[in-house]
């Protein structure tokens, strides 16, 4: 009975001072007017000079992008770095011309067989200023060919599949009974 005594307190003393050292851990204590040391401090996104409206488009798929710092109406090249394990490859996607604020924007298509992290780089021809974002690629799906008719199970193979499991339901049912019946019958006239 000591033991069981024993094993209880010290299993309530450990349960106690879990608690009291995650609730240390959750709220920390403030420091008397002291700046928090770099360390310590958060560390700030860097300003970016553009922007993507969808990080994650598919393969195939289209991205607007927006580069920020070019001169006014200057002609900005949107290239992507394909790199593969064989070369690094560049692809030309799109030309645009900076607003009057300096902004150049272009609906981009993403090269339909990459996949994974692409970097997208906006390039100044005059200024020679340099913009680089990056977006992850999902697959694409395969778009279906117009006119090309459409292949594999349909609505109806699934409903004559179906069909086919409750009808042999049913006459596995119906076996079962007759055999019960002519098991019945064959022990009543006995």
């Amino acid at each position: 009975m000591r033991c069981l005594t024993v094993a209880g307190t010290t299993l309530a003393g450990l349960t106690i001072a879990t608690a009291l050292g995650s609730a240390a851990l959750a709220e920390p204590v403030p420091s008397a007017g002291l700046s928090p040391s770099p360390a310590q401090s958060e560390p700030q996104p860097a300003p970016s000079n553009g922007e993507v409206d969808n990080q994650n488009p598919v393969a195939g798929g289209t991205v607007v992008v927006t580069g920020h710092g070019f001169q006014p109406a200057e002609t900005v090249s949107f290239d992507a770095n394909t790199e593969s394990a064989r070369a690094e490859a560049v692809t030309h996607l799109a030309t645009a011309q900076a607003d009057a604020a300096g902004d150049a924007t272009a609906t981009v298509r993403i090269p339909a067989g990459f996949t994974g992290q692409l970097p997208i780089k906006l390039t100044g021809q005059t200024s020679g200023v340099t913009v680089t974002v990056a977006v992850t690629v999902a697959p694409g799906r395969a778009a279906a060919m117009p006119g090309l008719p459409v292949t594999g199970p349909g609505a109806l193979a699934y409903t004559a599949a179906g069909l086919a499991f409750v009808v042999g339901g049913a006459a596995f049912v119906t076996i079962a009974r007759l055999r019960r019946t002519a098991h019945v019958a064959a022990h009543a006239s006995r």
